[in-house]
């Protein structure tokens, strides 16, 4: 009898230990299973952290690609615009000198009309002197007869 106790005792222990290594195992499994969903769920975030990062990188990137954009219009507006102005003032200095060109030459015209013109004078004036002189002559000459 005493053996059958103590063999049932051991029989006891035998499959004590063998449910607590069960126990323990299905523990260890539920442990790893939590870990791996754990391990999981750490990547999970990591990777949407990194996603909203790349996204928030790609969206700064495209914000600055627009800035330099927008920068290399307005750069090439003020480039235009100083060109415009640039030429404008040319321009409008081929434009003076031509006028004052013109004035120069119609100043000229003038003058010559106005030597011209005195000289006109001059010899109507000594055509006169002559036609006087003439008309005093007149009574000096013999009447023909």
């Amino acid at each position: 009898f005493n053996q059958y106790l103590s063999n049932q005792h051991l029989l006891n222990l035998y499959l004590l230990n063998q449910y607590l290594l069960n126990q323990y195992l299905s523990n260890q499994y539920l442990l790893n299973r939590y870990l791996s969903s754990w391990y999981l769920l750490n990547q999970y975030l990591l990777n949407r952290y990194l996603l909203n990062q790349y996204l928030s990188n790609r969206y700064l990137f495209n914000q600055y690609l627009s800035n330099q954009h927008l920068l290399n219009l307005y750069l090439l507006n003020q480039y235009l615009l100083n060109q415009y102005l640039s030429n404008q003032y040319l321009l409008n200095r081929y434009l003076s000198s031509w006028y004052l060109l013109n004035q120069y030459l119609l100043n000229r015209y003038l003058l010559n009309q106005y030597l011209s013109n005195r000289y006109l004078f001059n010899q109507y004036l000594s055509n006169r002197y002559l036609l006087n002189q003439y008309s005093a002559l007149i009574p000096l000459l013999p009447i023909p007869s």
